[in-house]
């Protein structure tokens, strides 16, 4: 059961998916973690600077998304997927660059017309401007966007009509603030959260009592596994 927060979801599909021990936000060791110059095409091929195991969990999120993509292009409903890790998140706009290419461009190949983008604190402040601005016109360019928390508070987006989250918010709260960006122009709207049960250990850092119960009661009641 969700707290009430000042949302009106109930145009909102809610679901929650348990990916049996695929983790799409885990944390490896360090001497594996992605380098973000090496190019699409050796991840594919397994070199040995980079765990191919990793980032085949990976692919199991990202691919029937940029296969949606590619066939469906400016029809796509503009959906946001939250990412903690910064490193999947570059791993997920790479693989879209590679798979798209000009497939990913609403017209000429140019960042302004690229349909995917991502955002996070480090990216440069032009253009996160232009991806905020992009979100809140009636009919955006983009139509896929990559984001940590960054993307946060105060965002207004009516056309925005799916949210995926990789990972469970620390609280239910996080968790409200989220997929509270979805479904604001009252139309049907989808919010889905993947989970494993290492996202719900108590070793967790800040994850609260609150995000365990409803995962595993909400996840019992729809029978979602993965």
């Amino acid at each position: 059961m969700l707290p009430k927060f000042e949302l009106d979801l109930s145009s909102v599909v809610i679901s929650i998916v348990c990916t049996k021990g695929i983790t799409f936000e885990e944390d490896d060791d360090t001497e594996n973690e992605l380098e973000t110059d090496v190019p699409f095409e050796q991840l594919q091929k397994g070199e040995e600077h980079v765990n191919p195991r990793k980032f085949d969990k990976l692919d199991e999120l990202i691919k029937p998304i940029a296969e949606q993509l590619y066939e469906q292009q400016s029809d796509f409903p503009l959906t946001v997927i939250y990412v903690e890790n910064l490193e999947s998140l570059w791993y997920y706009f790479r693989y879209l660059e590679y798979e798209l290419k000009e497939k990913g461009y609403n017209g000429e190949n140019i960042t302004e017309n690229r349909m995917f983008a991502q955002y996070h604190s480090d990216y440069p402040e032009t253009m996160k401007q232009h991806i905020v601005k992009d979100l809140c016109q009636s009919k955006p360019i983009l139509r896929l966007v990559l984001a940590t928390v960054a993307l946060g508070l105060g965002l207004n987006a009516p056309s925005i009509r799916r949210i995926i989250l990789c990972r469970p918010p620390t609280t239910l709260q996080k968790y409200m603030q989220e997929i509270g960006r979805v479904g604001r122009n009252g139309e049907n709207a989808e919010a889905v959260m993947y989970f494993n049960n290492s996202d719900l250990s108590k070793a967790r850092a800040g994850l609260t009592s609150s995000v365990i119960e409803y995962c595993k009661n909400e996840l019992f009641a729809s029978g979602n596994y993965w």
